[in-house]
């Protein structure tokens, strides 16, 4: 059929258009609902839709349902629609930014409902509704005038205008191949919008939802929810508290044997916590066998805690085969051996460890510990679309790991992206959503704030525990203790201290003992047998500074047995930076593992190893290779386990403190409600190892001069945009000068991930004899010219091979 201009088009009448319809292939004569919408839209957005067949036969459906309802008229559905297209496109974003650093600017702040209502009321233009808001968040008259005054929702002409460019030039194009395919998904998800607007939204409901029952329906998505899926809002076990203390007494028995008992208390609580519920353990400082072994058991907990549960997983984002592929070709010896790579690996999903200590200046090893993780099982139970109420859903997606994600498939539903995409959510997020909608679990902002650093003075365990009751529990929740008695805080929640349960059984603990020998370590505690690199033997060597250019395995190989008084280092972070990549969390272990060996044999008997390191943000790929696999990698539990399997032995650690630091993770969306507070990640690792082959090494070093805090900042080095530094993770000259309060002049220091040679320029000048080692040879050259203090990059020469 020939094709005709849009003006001639609205001329024709409507049997004439129904004609070109039908002709041109856009649906069938059979389906009028579906031409007088597809027209409806046209009138509004000019925007022309092209149905395929599947929209056909759910607009038929969706006609033959409204022919018996009552209809919406022509405005209200108009006014609908314009107001989804607002919140589809967020034509109303930077109108409401201005209002939200308005209100920052007075100390207000909104919750993720607050900010809802206040979308929809830019959205559909309503002021009645924006001041509803902040009439409920009790914003005083002043302020309200204020904001009132600021409240500009985007005209019709520009809601249209904003649909029209995106559909005449889609702003996300993969290629120009599929230009018209999005602007026709463009155009679909604008007519859901209008079919939508037909009618109120429980009129809707009955047509989408197929298990609609009149008598547990309810406005509320989340009192349905509860009403047709009681189970999953079962509360009787959300909160696990565990102070460690009431399980094991200092120096009562081995570490073993205490790590055992505490450890399959963890198993019972995975075991017993409702699914999302959290398990916090509190750890007072402990000394068994004549050792503070506080930090060794808190990570043994938490590698424990994360990986336990190891299984045959058939979902399709694990991939053994893969895995086993990049382990064995970065680690040929796995080839020789039988290891297993089906088995999947999964647990607790560890949250924060805070650090608490009774005063600025506490002594090394007097600080406590809060950990906290969170049971993120899989559940199949199907959730419902939020929006539309269908249960036409799909549920292969994981945002993150154990959480599963279910995306909306009915064509119609209003809440679809502007590309068409059917609207994504979890259980999880709905719970926490809905826990913001009780008041009774508000948390105060001053405690909030409190708490937003993982650093705590002068908390005891029952300010630990009002904490997390508050944050990480709803009211009327039931909360289990293992602990003293005294006077813990319910906030509202039912306390049970002290129950009994299964978590201490036989077959517990032999799941905690089997776990220590498991395939999981097998895959990369093993020896590097691989050929050594060739080492330059050229050093530079000048007042105290002795730099070897190689990899460290390779040049710690060519320095003699029992050389060096004492080491510390901040090895690559595994993954964090463009210069130290590995295939995933094996690889990098097994070097760092082995790398360990060689400097525990270069360590004179009794020598310190102060090691730091960050338990920072990334992707295992043990278990998905996409974003869902990202996570908290706890690389102090590696490393402590590592460390003592090559022969160290953990002494301690020191707290990094790095004060007030930048980053996100500290706020929580103006949400003062449980589940949205996570604190700033302001400190690092910095562990004390020490070698000790017999009984006769000095096993304290000294270590009582110094502090359980290291309260300096971060190396200043991005200055507009540009590292004046240099090197892209320099540690502060303090972590270094933390030896020089340990070792007499004359000592021999070694750094083997040298970097940019702080250790050197912290403690050559102190009389000691450092040797760094350093693999790239950029980091080389910019250790010397700031050895040397000097202001050009010293090239290349004579007897230098960098």
């Amino acid at each position: 059929m020939k094709k005709i201009s849009i003006l001639k088009f609205l001329r024709i009448g409507y049997n004439a258009r129904l004609r070109y319809f039908v002709f041109s292939g856009l649906f069938s004569m059979t389906n009028s609902f579906a031409l007088e919408l597809v027209e409806e839209l046209y009138r509004i957005t000019g925007i022309l839709a092209k149905l395929p067949a599947e929209y056909e036969e759910a607009l038929l459906k969706l006609g033959i349902f409204l022919s018996s309802q009552e209809i919406l008229p022509p405005e209200e559905r108009r006014k609908r629609l314009l107001a989804r297209i607002n919140w589809k496109f967020r034509v109303n974003q930077s109108a409401i930014g201005l209002i939200y650093a308005h209100a920052a600017k007075k100390n207000y702040t909104f919750n993720f409902h607050q900010k809802n209502e206040i979308q929809l009321a830019f959205d559909s233009s309503s002021l009645e509704k924006f001041r509803s808001v902040l009439a409920e968040r009790e914003i005083p008259n002043n302020v309200q005038k204020e904001l009132i005054a600021q409240f500009n929702p985007a005209s019709e002409k520009v809601t249209i205008s904003a649909l029209q460019s995106e559909f005449l030039e889609p702003s996300k194009l993969r290629n120009e191949r599929d230009a018209q395919e999005v602007k026709d998904s463009i155009a679909l998800a604008a007519l859901a919008a209008l079919a939508y607007s037909y009618a109120e939204e429980r009129v809707m409901h009955s047509h989408f939802d197929s298990e609609f029952d009149n008598n547990k329906y309810d406005d509320s998505f989340w009192v349905q929810l509860r009403n047709t899926h009681p189970e999953l809002y079962s509360r009787t076990r959300t909160l696990d508290f565990i102070e460690a203390s009431s399980l094991i007494k200092s120096n009562e028995g081995g570490y073993a044997e205490a790590r055992n008992k505490l450890l399959a208390q963890v198993a019972g609580s995975y075991k017993g916590l409702n699914n999302h519920g959290c398990l916090t353990v509190w750890l007072d400082p402990l000394v068994l066998e004549d050792r503070n072994v506080t930090w060794e058991l808190a990570s043994d907990l938490i590698l424990f805690a994360e990986k336990f549960n190891s299984y045959q997983l058939d979902k399709g984002y694990f991939r053994p085969d893969k895995i086993k592929k990049d382990t064995e070709s970065y680690i040929p010896a796995l080839k020789e051996k039988c290891v297993d790579f089906q088995g999947a690996n999964e647990g607790f999903t560890y949250r924060d460890t805070f650090v608490c200590v009774n005063k600025q200046d506490s002594k090394f090893g007097s600080e406590s510990l809060l950990l906290i993780f969170q049971k993120n099982m899989r559940d199949e139970t199907l959730v419902p679309c939020p929006a539309c109420r269908s249960h036409n859903v799909g549920g292969n997606s994981y945002p993150s790991l154990g959480v599963k994600s279910w995306e909306c498939r009915n064509l119609l539903c209003p809440d679809k992206s502007k590309y068409n995409r059917g609207k994504r959510y979890s259980f999880k997020s709905l719970l926490m959503q809905e826990a913001i909608d009780d008041e009774s679990n508000e948390i105060p902002v001053s405690f909030v704030r409190s708490w937003s650093r993982d650093v705590q003075i002068g908390r005891s365990v029952y300010d630990a525990f009002e904490m997390v009751v508050r944050c990480y529990s709803l009211h009327g929740d039931t909360v289990w203790i293992w602990g003293r008695e005294g006077n813990y805080p319910g906030c509202g929640r039912e306390i049970v201290l002290n129950p009994t349960t299964e978590a201490v059984a036989p077959e517990a603990l032999v799941k905690v003992e089997k776990f220590w020998g498991s395939s999981w370590f097998d895959k990369y505690i093993l020896s590097d047998e691989t050929p050594l690199a060739t080492v330059d033997v050229h050093k530079y060597s000048a007042n105290g500074f002795r730099l070897i250019h190689g990899d460290a395995r390779s040049a710690l190989s060519i320095i003699e047995d029992d050389y060096f008084d004492a080491a510390i280092t901040s090895p690559p972070y595994y993954n964090a930076r463009e210069y130290a990549q590995w295939p995933n969390i094996y690889c990098h272990m097994y070097d760092m593992y082995n790398i360990a060996l060689q400097v525990r044999r270069v360590l004179k008997d009794g020598a310190l190893y102060l090691y730091n390191i960050f338990d920072y943000f990334d992707n295992e790929n043990t278990l998905a290779y996409s974003a869902m696999g990202n996570k908290r990698v706890p690389l102090s539990s590696y490393t402590v386990d590592a460390f003592r399997r090559a022969g160290f032995v953990l002494l301690g650690s020191i707290t990094w403190d790095k004060g007030e630091i930048e980053g996100k993770r500290g706020f929580n969306s103006g949400n003062f409600s449980p589940y949205y507070q996570a604190p700033f990640n302001c400190w690092e690792h910095i562990l004390v190892f020490q070698k000790k082959n017999s009984l006769s090494s000095n096993s304290s070093f000294g270590l009582e001069s110094l502090e359980s805090l290291l309260s300096v900042g971060p190396v200043i080095k991005m200055v507009g945009g540009e590292n004046v530094h240099g090197h892209t993770a320099p540690f502060p000259d303090d972590l270094p000068n933390l030896l020089s309060r340990l070792l007499p002049e004359g000592a021999k220091v070694l750094d083997p991930f040298g970097g940019s040679g702080t250790t050197a320029r912290s403690l050559a000048p102190k009389g000691m004899e450092v040797t760094c080692i350093e693999r790239e040879e950029s980091y080389c050259v910019l250790a010397r010219r700031l050895f040397d203090n000097k202001s050009s990059v010293i090239e290349p020469q004579l007897g230098l091979a960098f």
